[in-house]
């Protein structure tokens, strides 16, 4: 027998004839690592055996075996027996790996140098998302924080199973739960952070992740019933710290308020009825758990919240075509589900117009900032970074985009002494902290929460605010928002923020 691999591939498949080819050649393209790729046919009634078949006899490193139609979870389960890798990867038959994704997933749980936090049990990246025909949406599903554990996950699902990597140590004997559907892979990452596992960030897309549009075949009262079920365990499990996670009764209100916008998006009925009918039965589910949420008084940037992240999987759209010209039905149908609410007195009274103001900067993507961000940049200056956090790895790709060579940067988490880091595929020095800010050099802060960093800096520097170009294109957003939303608004128009 061969040496075990670095990297596990787990894939189960059912009819997966149009992209398990794709799927598993992503898997070959990766360089950097050795794997093996364990696909896991649940009863396919197409040719996607025949398919993996024949490219297995040609890549001993894949390996074709057969489940009898017992669902997804079952199918990972017993390949996850199989497994021989020191990391587990789990990728879905129609999704897909960037090149170099194992690379630098391995890297962050193992990192070198003295510039990262203790280390974590797995790592996970950003994801681009594409429709079922594998056509891209124009949207990447960003690391949301440095580091993921338990209060993090619960507040949301971070990341697509195909984003990360676990180490099979951490996995330990935990596996998918095979009466769960849709919700399988929550319900793990969930009981492995329940044992102190923790993923770190990498602020680079490593997969492609396809949506489908589910909205008329999804059972979305199920859906909701069996999220608030698998929450409230994951509370009873591991009680939340009261200063270091959200509470029980806001996440289950979340998950709550996710299934019943998506539903709504679906709804045709003049009062969102299937939506409310959905908000009903997941509160029901929730008072059986111990937890009463009634009245929940949903506020307008949770509505917000639910509306962006939900319309990808009800219309296989990307999150950011809220502020698009064609819409509209969309819009219709949260404003009748919101109006419902309103109705039911489940709602604060400004629900509608607070909803509206949040959703206009959800739809600025992080890319599109830091583009705007370093257009007045001049190539021939010195460019520093102030903070290397997520939005440093989105200005450094711009700069390198426009061929910025010399990327200086400065951060208080990095050695006193300073360096090199490799952000985003670039070489970034870090400056000692006992070098003095020059005027001559283009400062570019990049934290959002950037008062208190300004603040200590000393007068005279030209400096490049993130958090005033992200404002300043959320105004415009929300211009386009209103457009596509022609629906009026009882609320006083607010005043617009400072331009960049």
């Amino acid at each position: 027998m061969t040496s075990a691999p670095n990297v596990s591939v787990i894939i189960p498949m059912r009819d997966a004839a149009a992209t398990i080819a794709d799927a598993l050649e992503s898997v070959r393209a990766q360089e950097g690592a050795t794997w093996e790729a364990i696909v896991m046919d649940d009863g396919s009634r197409d040719d996607s055996a025949a398919i993996v078949a024949s490219m297995a006899a040609a890549d001993p490193r894949i390996r074709l075996e057969r489940e009898f139609g017992r669902g997804p979870a079952a199918a990972r389960n017993r390949a996850l027996a199989l497994a021989r890798g020191e990391f587990i990867s789990f990728l879905d038959a129609d999704d897909a790996l960037l090149p170099g994704a194992f690379r630098i997933l391995m890297q962050a749980i193992r990192p070198r140098g003295a510039a990262f936090p203790p280390a974590a049990h797995g790592a996970y990246g950003a994801a681009e998302w594409c429709d079922a025909e594998g056509r891209s949406l124009g949207f990447t599903y960003e690391a949301s924080c440095p580091m993921v554990s338990l209060a993090e996950l619960r507040h949301a699902a971070r990341f697509q199973p195909a984003a990360q990597l676990i180490s099979r140590e951490a996995l330990g004997d935990l596996r998918f739960r095979e009466h769960l559907r849709g919700v399988e892979d929550y319900d793990l990452f969930l009981r492995l952070a329940e044992r102190g596992v923790r993923w770190r960030a990498v602020y680079a897309p490593v997969c492609r992740y396809r949506l489908r549009d589910a909205s008329l075949s999804r059972d979305y009262a199920r859906q909701a019933e069996q999220l608030v079920t698998m929450l409230a365990e994951s509370f009873r499990r591991a009680p939340a710290d009261a200063e270091d996670g959200p509470a029980a009764r806001t996440v289950l209100l979340r998950a709550v308020l996710d299934e019943a916008t998506a539903a709504a998006f679906a709804d045709v009925s003049p009062r969102a009825d299937a939506a409310a009918d959905v908000l009903r039965r997941g509160l029901e589910a929730a008072r059986e758990t111990g937890h009463v949420l009634v009245p929940p008084l949903i506020d307008g940037k949770s509505a917000a919240a639910s509306a962006f992240w939900k319309l990808p999987y009800a219309a296989c759209l990307a999150p950011n075509a809220w502020s698009e010209d064609d819409i509209g039905g969309f819009v219709d149908a949260a404003h009748r589900f919101w109006s419902r609410l309103l109705d039911d007195g489940f709602a604060q009274p400004t629900l509608i117009d607070d909803a509206r103001w949040a959703l206009a900067p959800m739809t600025v993507q992080p890319a599109d900032v830091a583009r705007r961000l370093i257009a007045p940049l001049d190539r021939n200056r010195p460019v520093v970074l102030l903070g290397l956090g997520r939005n440093a790895a989105h200005v450094v790709r711009a700069l390198t985009e426009r061929g910025f060579a010399d990327i200086h940067a400065r951060d208080d988490a990095f050695d006193p002494a300073g360096g090199e880091v490799r952000i985003a595929g670039s070489v970034v020095r870090v400056l000692p902290r006992s070098r003095n800010y020059l005027a001559a050099d283009q400062h570019v802060m990049t934290p959002h929460d950037d008062r208190a960093y300004v603040a200590k800096l000393p007068p005279g520097l030209t400096i490049h605010l993130w958090s005033r170009t992200q404002r300043s294109m959320a105004d415009r957003a929300h211009d386009r928002l209103m457009e596509a939303w022609p629906i009026p608004s009882r609320a006083r128009r607010r005043p617009r923020t400072e331009a960049a």
